[in-house]
């Protein structure tokens, strides 16, 4: 499956330009707190295990051109006996159900996109889970993930208000993935913020925004 579009959180005018009065979506309004991360600017790839017990990688796209270091990269590390392993879980049971999992990340590094700010190597950088083809990990879930693979992800901003979501970007925000990585100061791309706990709106579309810098960089 390939990774749906992440809406923002403002509407936009005819100059497409953020409107701050106006939430994309009302139920935004009625979220007190949202788990922040740092949206990175690198190429979307996904990485399956499938419920045959197969691997695939894939880019944006099922036809898009994934760098051959970077699959790579990704073989080494995420292989398919330690993919069942981190990510099959038995049941109350103890039996392990084969179920489809997918992760979504970007690939970074020099030659890709801004990622060369990013990380001197291509690698592969963790931001979400989807499971069963219907099933969103919480981004705690998804960090421990990366962690039982040995392998980075999105930056966590921590817990917020959306009122501090917009100061924090309006204030000029750095990038953390970039200043950890390769000591280089530049502006971040922006954040993807989702509530705590996983929740869906009315259509069953996941609640999940993003706020870019560039946005705000005017005003």
């Amino acid at each position: 499956m390939e990774y749906h579009k992440i809406e923002t959180m403002f509407d936009r005018d005819e100059k497409f330009n953020v409107i701050e009065t106006k939430l994309r979506n009302p139920v935004y309004g009625t979220i007190k707190t949202w788990r922040v991360s740092e949206k990175l600017d690198g190429t979307n790839i996904r990485v399956y295990l499938t419920a045959e017990g197969e691997t695939k990688i894939r880019g944006r796209s099922d036809n898009a051109d994934i760098k051959g270091d970077l699959i790579d990269w990704i073989q080494k590390r995420m292989s398919i006996e330690k993919m069942k392993e981190v990510l099959w879980r038995p049941n109350k049971e103890g039996v392990i159900e084969p179920v489809e999992v997918v992760m979504y990340g970007e690939g970074l590094g020099a030659g890709i996109q801004s990622g060369g700010h990013y990380l001197k190597e291509k690698e592969f950088v963790l931001f979400d889970v989807l499971v069963g083809g219907k099933w969103w990990l919480d981004y705690d879930v998804v960090m421990k993930i990366a962690g039982s693979f040995g392998i980075k992800h999105a930056p966590d901003l921590g817990i917020m208000t959306l009122e501090e979501i917009v100061e924090k970007v309006k204030s000029g925000m750095p990038s953390v993935f970039a200043k950890e990585n390769t000591g280089i100061d530049i502006e971040s791309e922006g954040i993807v913020a989702r509530p705590v706990e996983t929740l869906y709106d009315k259509r069953m579309n996941r609640v999940i925004i993003k706020i870019k810098s560039v946005d705000f960089r005017h005003k």
